[in-house]
């Protein structure tokens, strides 16, 4: 459970042990304690980019995916190519290679020995905070 939802059940409590009354707020609160916790993190806004053949660019900032589609769309009188990016507030966070993946690469690339490869990609993960808590 996140720091944030820890703290609204907290504060349920208490409001429950204290007998304070405030039931609109309450209700609020356990609408939100009953919706699911979200696990992937999500943009916060998409930024178009234009690279132009000269080296310059251009960039604009979108609240929704869709907006910056359109406006990709109706700028389309250049020839250079459009780029959309998601934007979030913090690195989106990444999970580590499963075992089988590892393996499946292992075979792409007929490397030293399986075990060996295998430390090498979670040294790799740990060194690069992948799948820490």
């Amino acid at each position: 459970m996140s720091k944030e939802r820890e703290l609204l059940q907290r504060c349920l409590d208490e409001f429950e042990y204290k007998g304070v009354a405030c039931n609109e707020l309450c209700i609020d609160i356990n609408k939100l304690l009953a919706q699911p916790e979200k696990t992937e993190q999500e943009p916060v806004a998409w930024m178009w980019t234009r690279n132009y053949e000269g080296g310059g660019y251009t960039n604009k900032v979108f609240e929704f995916l869709n907006d910056a589609e359109e406006y990709a769309k109706d700028s389309k009188t250049l020839k250079s190519p459009d780029i959309i990016r998601p934007l979030y507030t913090a690195p989106p966070k990444h999970e580590p290679l499963s075992d089988e993946d590892v393996f499946r690469l292992y075979e792409e690339s007929e490397y030293l020995g399986f075990l060996a490869y295998r430390k090498g990609f979670k040294d790799a993960e740990k060194e690069h905070g992948i799948g820490e808590g």
